[in-house]
């Protein structure tokens, strides 16, 4: 994780999607032996290969898993935007069928009214 104050401060900034990013690449590093997971100020994420000294930004290997969560969560998201739209469609026919029923009866009370008075 982070030692550098500034690093923390920019983490601290990050929207919650970031950060779960963030916790994914750790594992990653975790499980590569990688160490020091950092956001340096550049904004690239860096961290301590095996055995070295200097800090690196992570290679590609370790954002396919994030890209793999991110095209589920885009397709979940679409799956949620037309379950939204199935709803607020439904909505509109029920309420189409009540004012339809509403406009008859009202249509029959005043028919019903006129009859009365002629």
């Amino acid at each position: 994780m982070p030692t550098n104050t500034e690093d923390l401060q920019l983490i601290d900034q990050l929207p919650a999607a970031i950060n779960i990013e963030m916790i994914l690449l750790e594992q990653w590093c975790n499980e590569n032996g990688w160490t020091n997971l950092h956001l340096a100020s550049d904004f690239r994420i860096h961290a301590f290969p095996p055995n070295s000294y200097v800090s690196l930004t992570l290679p590609n290997e370790a954002f396919t898993k994030l890209e793999k969560i991110r095209g589920f969560l885009d397709e979940l998201r679409e799956v949620q935007s037309c379950k939204r739209s199935i709803k607020n469609m439904a909505r509109l026919i029920i309420a189409l069928v009540i004012a339809c029923a509403v406009m008859i009866w009202v249509n029959r009370i005043l028919l019903e009214a006129v009859n009365t008075l002629s």
